[in-house]
């Protein structure tokens, strides 16, 4: 493996093992139901589209407690309230 690739690797790795400082995000939790460190993998501004129907979502990295393994986590906002309105 060249030097350039295994350097790059690195960079990748530890980047995904980086916790952002708190509050860097605006409102984000520190802990939601088990994960830490959560960080957007993608804008957070108005001018996302729809991913689902007509519902936005975001994605998020995080890293899960019990394994300490970074994951991926989508947020639909507005599914519940839309599913139970009348």
């Amino acid at each position: 493996m060249s030097d350039g690739t295994r350097d790059m690797l690195l960079r990748r790795a530890q980047i995904s093992r980086a916790a952002p400082p708190p509050g860097t995000f605006g409102n984000l939790p520190e802990e939601v139901t088990g994960y830490h460190s959560l960080a957007p993998l993608e804008s957070l501004g108005p001018d996302r589209r729809p991913t689902f129907s007509q519902y936005r979502g975001s994605i998020y990295r995080a890293v899960k407690a019990a394994d300490g393994l970074n994951y991926a986590l989508r947020r639909v906002e507005g599914l519940l309230s839309g599913l139970f309105s009348s």
